[in-house]
């Protein structure tokens, strides 16, 4: 075993900022010629290795278990540091991919204001990704919902930070598990997208946000507070800046 700092030490420039790369050629992957030819064109680009991977999840279980195996045998055998890749999957209202169970959305999942049975849910939604082999579930969404204008209203789960924040908590810990250490039936979460990016001026997709301080701090930023102390959410994008 190898602690980050060490790691850290010996790794190139080019290594790390190959962590940092995320989705490489997914244009090019979403064709899918072949599966073998997906394959042998992501090997191409992650001769440095590569952060994470976000693979067609509609495709056969099969299919996507031959992709990414292939791709984190050869991250672990064939290259100098050997890090695997994490495999990134939505997972809104359920796991996009086949035959894949879909809960209703995140709006009505709040409105049971029922965190146990939310955590159920998303308890199923970890199994059914890590099916396929995927570890980094792209959700929950902790933005308010307080644009009806927003094209993304259906994401979100509530124009309250308290209920958004308590629903927010039990889909983290049914997604990480309640352990320390994450086990082979969950998969890592992300508390998403950016404070104040439910509340866009004119409702567009990433426009600016004009709020006060106090607004942020208070209002916005409260659900990934709770989600960071409460749920110990793994990865986290909380800021415009």
């Amino acid at each position: 075993d190898v602690d980050i700092e060490t790691l850290l030490k010996r790794m190139t420039l080019e290594e790390k900022v190959a962590q940092l790369n995320l989705w490489p050629n997914l244009a090019e992957l979403l064709k899918h010629k072949s599966i073998a030819d997906d394959i042998a064109l992501t090997l191409q680009q992650i001769t440095n290795g590569v952060g994470a991977i976000e693979y067609d999840s509609k495709l056969p279980v099969e299919d996507f278990v031959t992709f990414h195996t292939a791709v984190q045998q050869f991250l672990i055998e064939k290259t100098r540091l050997g890090i695997p890749a994490l495999f990134d999957g939505e997972a809104c209202h359920g796991f996009v991919g086949t035959n894949a169970t879909v809960f209703p959305v995140p709006l009505t999942l709040a409105s049971t204001w029922d965190p146990v049975l939310v955590e159920r849910a998303f308890n199923a939604v970890a199994l059914e990704m890590r099916s396929y082999g995927i570890t980094h579930a792209a959700t929950p969404v902790l933005d308010l919902a307080r644009e009806p204008r927003f094209g993304r209203f259906d994401e979100l789960y509530s124009e309250d930070p308290y209920l958004t924040a308590a629903i927010a908590v039990a889909a983290i810990r049914g997604l990480q598990g309640r352990n320390r250490v994450i086990d082979g039936e969950h998969l890592l979460a992300c508390a998403k997208h950016f404070t104040g990016h439910g509340q866009p001026e004119g409702g567009s997709n990433m426009a600016s946000a004009d709020f006060s301080e106090r607004v942020i701090r208070e209002m916005h930023c409260y659900p990934f507070e709770m989600a960071v102390k409460q749920a110990n959410v793994r990865t986290v994008m909380a800021s415009y800046n």
